[in-house]
């Protein structure tokens, strides 16, 4: 008998030691079930959070804010906006209209035992800025080159070109949609790719060539010049009036200034000293060179050219000695439908034409070191296009924003 109690108490006892080890199990259970639904929720919560700044994003770029309110210190809020039946987000923007708003949000789960679980993401923007010269040459409507031009590239930060200083980043390209929105004819001979808007085509005739990839897919947007800071800038500089040199005259111009126009002709010479800055805002021909009349850019000089009317540059019209193609900028508001921007002659030119609501026209004989970009573009006569690859630093804002920095503000959990 003795021996049948020892044994019931034994039984007694693990079947109590099991007991306790499964309610333990059974609560570690439960618990780690509880913190893996609330990780869900958290996670959840993190990407209401993250709606919250994508709409706050898309507001920035494309929205009226029309859905928001604003707050007593100018910050623009959503103070609950649902989602898909998930939570919502809360979100608000301060420094609207500045350079660097900055978007707080956050995502709500609710929940039935315990208050919300909540996420928060702090996210400041800066402005998007976008290349202005990636192709030898680029016509937002149409592109054409006839007669013996070819294309290719170097880049100027390596040194002159020539030699091994010499590429096939030569590329050309349009937005049109069009057949023949490129054409090639005569000789000409693209070292680079040639890139039409969805459904435009490149004609080719004759013995014209492109040796890279031809495409269909380019959707470019062009800046106007308009809405450029370098353009606003200029608004405000020094109303100088109208200047002209003609015969064989000289003049020295060391300082930036706003003219109604300026006019070369003859022999006359224009030298550049110093970073100078040039707007001319006449709506006819606001800038003319004539004859055998220059423009002469100094060593370790440059000159930037607003324009609100056309450019005409004749015979070797504009010597830039730096031979540095970003050294000489030439940026036209002009918007009528032919030669806004005409470049002849036999003179090299090294430099960057922006112009791209109006024709760029190259004719002559004369090489362009650097890029072209215009509503259209025609490159006639024995000219080449030799695409500066250094140029595609310069840039602009593309009057949108873009996230900079990105903080998880609130994580109780390892993502």
């Amino acid at each position: 008998m003795k021996k049948k109690g020892v044994g019931l108490i034994l039984v007694f006892l693990i079947i109590t030691i099991l007991a306790l080890f499964s309610t333990a199990l059974l609560t570690r259970t439960i618990s780690e079930n509880n913190l893996a639904k609330r990780y869900q929720q958290s996670l959840k919560a993190f990407w209401l959070a993250e709606a919250g700044v994508q709409k706050a994003l898309w507001e920035l770029n494309y929205g009226d804010w029309s859905e928001w309110d604003t707050d007593e210190e100018g910050n623009k809020v959503l103070a609950s906006y649902p989602l898909g039946g998930w939570g919502e987000f809360s979100v608000s923007v301060s420094g609207v209209g500045t350079n660097q708003p900055t978007i707080t949000s956050s995502g709500h789960i609710p929940t039935v035992s315990e208050s919300n679980i909540s996420r928060s993401l702090l996210v400041k923007t800066a402005p998007q800025t976008q290349p202005l010269f990636t192709h030898a040459g680029f016509g937002n409507t149409s592109l054409t080159m006839s007669g013996n031009g070819k294309t290719d590239s170097y880049d100027s930060s390596l040194g002159p070109y020539g030699g091994d200083n010499i590429g096939s980043n030569g590329d050309v390209g349009t937005n049109g949609t069009s057949a023949g929105a490129i054409t090639l004819s005569g000789n000409a001979q693209v070292n680079g790719d040639a890139g039409t808007g969805e459904g435009g085509t490149v004609s080719i005739s004759g013995n014209a060539e492109v040796s890279g990839e031809i495409t269909d897919n380019i959707n470019r947007e062009l800046p106007l010049v308009s809405s450029m800071d370098g353009y606003t800038s200029a608004q405000s500089l020094t109303d100088k009036g109208s200047y002209s040199l003609s015969g064989n005259s000289s003049d020295t111009i060391s300082e930036s200034g706003k003219y109604d126009s300026i006019s070369l002709s003859a022999n006359s010479k224009l030298y550049i000293e110093g970073d100078v800055v040039l707007y001319t805002t006449s709506s006819s021909t606001a800038l003319n060179i004539t004859g055998n009349a220059q423009i002469i850019i100094n060593s370790g000089s440059s000159l930037t050219i607003y324009t609100d009317g056309k450019c005409q540059i004749a015979g070797n019209g504009i010597v830039n000695n730096t031979t540095t193609p970003s050294n000489l900028q030439i940026y036209s508001t002009y918007s009528g439908s032919s030669n806004g921007v005409k470049v002849s002659g036999n003179g090299d030119l090294y430099g960057a034409i922006y112009a791209p609501e109006t024709e760029v026209k190259i004719t002559g004989n004369g090489d362009i070191y650097g890029s072209v970009v215009g509503d259209t573009v025609k490159v006639t006569g024995n000219g080449d296009l030799h695409y500066d690859e250094a140029l595609a630093n310069i840039t602009t804002s593309s009057g949108k924003y873009t996230i900079e920095v990105w903080q998880d503000q609130q994580n109780p959990y390892s993502l």
